[in-house]
């Protein structure tokens, strides 16, 4: 939860509150992540479930001096379509509103009266969590750097290693990924081998959103890792890598990707930047090994 954030306490003689999993804020901060605006004790926890998983802080608002406090500054705003009569004579919709409940008659009503797209539950989870990732991911999030190799050998991942230990120095946040196609050394690397943790064998067929991803992988000298397995080697699908990054971006300053060859470039996203290592040509030689000119002769 973001600082600020105070102390959250319910009473089981709440009515909002039938369901302890969604605590009521008492002292509500200006400007939530995320407004949940409704009175039904269901939707309260079917939207807390997708946002625990995230990460995102959740305020509900069920009466008028509440909605019109915080409805502005919401980064999300979600009206369940028993509110939705109250907000439309309340507060002005605006982009990053959405109507959420069942699917039924009166949620399509509902969002007639408020002009804005439907996120019927549970079948509309995943755009659900899209919508709460959105101020997530529009705010300042971690640079993604690729290593990529000229050709074998040339300390591509003791580079990677360097850096992330250099920044993790400095007192960023700092992650690598390993995703050379003959991998399964950085952990070694960086001393972390026998550390516990998340690796890429858990993770090679994950999708959607991975909230806290960060807490569970490799931990050591201030840089979490996620490298490949040694033994048996596991290289992540695209939907798997693009789920990682994502999920890396709300929570590291900086991630650096140990790219190999660089076959994994067309499965990033955004267009990152890539640091080209190249060790020393051989005399003669130029990069592409095409055969540079022929010295010339010196005087006899």
């Amino acid at each position: 939860m973001p600082s600020g954030y105070p102390l959250i306490t319910y009473s089981n003689d709440d009515p909002l509150l039938l369901a302890p999993t969604m605590p009521r804020v008492r002292t509500m901060p200006r400007d939530p992540e995320c407004l949940l605006v409704t009175r039904d004790p269901s939707l309260i926890d079917a939207v807390s479930a997708t946002a625990l998983a995230l990460g995102t802080a959740v305020v509900v608002a069920g009466d008028r001096d509440e909605i019109k406090l915080l409805w502005a500054a919401a980064g999300v705003r979600l009206v369940g379509s028993d509110m939705a009569g109250r907000v439309a004579g309340l507060a002005p919709v605006r982009d990053g509103t959405w109507v959420v409940g069942q699917a039924d008659v009166s949620l399509l009503s509902a969002s007639a009266e408020l002009r804005v797209p439907v996120l019927a539950l549970p079948g509309a989870s995943a755009q659900l969590a899209e919508a709460l990732t959105r101020r997530q991911t529009a705010e300042p999030h971690a640079h993604v750097v690729v290593l990529v190799g000229g050709s074998g050998g040339v300390g591509t991942s003791s580079l990677a290693v360097g850096l992330s230990l250099i920044t993790a120095k400095r007192g960023k946040r700092v992650a690598v990924l390993e995703l050379a196609e003959c991998g399964g050394g950085l952990d070694l690397l960086l001393g972390m081998e026998t550390s516990p943790g998340v690796r890429w064998n858990d993770v090679a067929n994950a999708s959607g959103e991975l909230g806290g991803l960060d807490t569970e992988l490799v931990k050591g000298d201030g840089v979490s890792l996620l490298s490949l397995n040694r033994d048996t080697p596991a290289h992540p699908s695209r939907v798997a890598l693009d789920a990682v990054l994502r999920s890396l971006a709300r929570s590291q300053d900086l991630v650096l990707v140990d790219g190999g060859d660089g076959r994994c470039l067309d499965w990033l996203r955004g267009a990152p930047p890539v640091l080209l290592v190249a060790g020393p040509l051989p005399r003669g030689r130029v990069p592409g090994g095409v055969p540079g000119p022929a010295p010339r002769p010196g005087p006899h």
